[in-house]
């Protein structure tokens, strides 16, 4: 009985070379549209995060009367009335992290003696405080500026937040300090904090907490870096005198950065500036509770130019929208 073979046909490396180029093209068209949908997603996801930030903020408001202070204490680093502690950790309770606050214990330990005592506990990753766009892989603790005088001789990472609160338009001038700051959340070695009633430019039309990423790309305008995330648990600016050189405030008194943009304006202070890695802009709760997507175009007045707290009739929207009782009338860019 004869078998009769067919006689099969293999690719020719012709075709083998056609079929992987479209798929290499296919592969191309795929993955931006699959890159702006993750982005989307983590947008969503940050918009979120600052949504449940403001309403915290408002039941620390309905609780207290007024909203939590942006820091405490700050200036007296290194002696035993060091309570740096920030925002974030008053507002611990409103975001599902009570065991953490009491933990913690804010009222009666110094974040200094946490440092010593239970640096576990700083280290904590709180996704509510962390935005999905900013990629950072495993714990995200401050490796880019760690605190280098809580513990003498040593450099200490502790828990970042994307977040940091508006304090004002009001540069390095001092005025976002105590009574007289222009932010919300403001504060120092008194308590002061800001209830409602002191909003007189309407709760819709002030900015209460806003983004800071960890990375974004340098520039020839900074050379030696841009923003830096914040830390949730206390306050440590460089120009504060702790010298850890991370901040949990931001100002509109200098640009926003936008992560995708490596060129631009900086202003005076980038690492004091407000950044995301969002394309196009950064989120921003503001004091009415909501959550506003802002562009980074806009309108902003960079102090360079004469401007001043004292005559706010030159600044931007941008730089309104960070002082609360200004008076003026924002711009079309709104």
């Amino acid at each position: 009985m004869c078998s009769m073979q067919r006689s099969r046909r293999a690719f020719t490396l012709i075709e083998l070379l056609v079929v992987i180029a479209i798929i290499a093209v296919l592969i191309g068209l795929l993955l931006p549209a699959v890159q702006k949908v993750r982005e989307s997603a983590n947008r969503a996801k940050c918009t979120n995060n600052l949504k449940q930030i403001g309403v915290a903020l408002h039941n620390y408001h309905s609780t207290f009367n007024t909203f939590p202070p942006g820091w405490n204490g700050s200036e007296f680093a290194g002696t035993a009335n060091n309570k740096p502690w920030a925002w974030g950790v008053f507002l611990l309770p409103y975001i599902e992290q009570d065991n953490l606050y009491k933990r913690l214990n804010p009222n009666s330990n110094t974040l200094q003696s946490r440092f010593v005592n239970d640096l576990p506990a700083l280290q904590t990753l709180i996704p509510t405080y962390v935005c999905p766009s900013d990629n950072a892989t495993g714990l995200p603790l401050n490796h880019n500026r760690p605190f280098s005088q809580m513990i003498p001789g040593q450099s200490i990472k502790i828990g970042i937040s994307n977040y940091v609160c508006c304090t004002g338009n009001a540069g390095g001038s001092g005025v976002f300090q105590g009574a007289s700051a222009q932010g919300l959340l403001a504060g120092d070695s008194r308590p002061v904090a800001h209830a409602i009633k002191d909003i007189t430019d309407g709760t819709s039309n002030t900015f209460a907490i806003g983004e800071r990423c960890t990375r974004l790309v340098r520039s020839p305008a900074a050379p030696n870096g841009g923003q830096y995330a914040g830390v949730w648990a206390g306050f440590d600016g460089e120009e504060r005198g702790i010298v850890s050189k991370n901040v949990v405030l931001g100002h509109c008194f200098w640009r926003m950065q936008d992560g995708s943009d490596g060129a631009g304006t900086w202003g005076n202070s980038p690492a004091t500036c407000f950044a995301s890695l969002h394309p196009g802009g950064s989120n921003f709760c503001l004091c009415d509770g909501s959550v506003r997507f802002v562009s980074e175009n806009i309108s902003w007045t960079d102090s360079s130019i004469g401007n001043s707290p004292d005559n706010p009739k030159v600044w931007g929207t941008y730089n309104k929208l960070g002082h609360m009782t200004d008076g003026e009338v924002l711009g079309s860019d709104w």
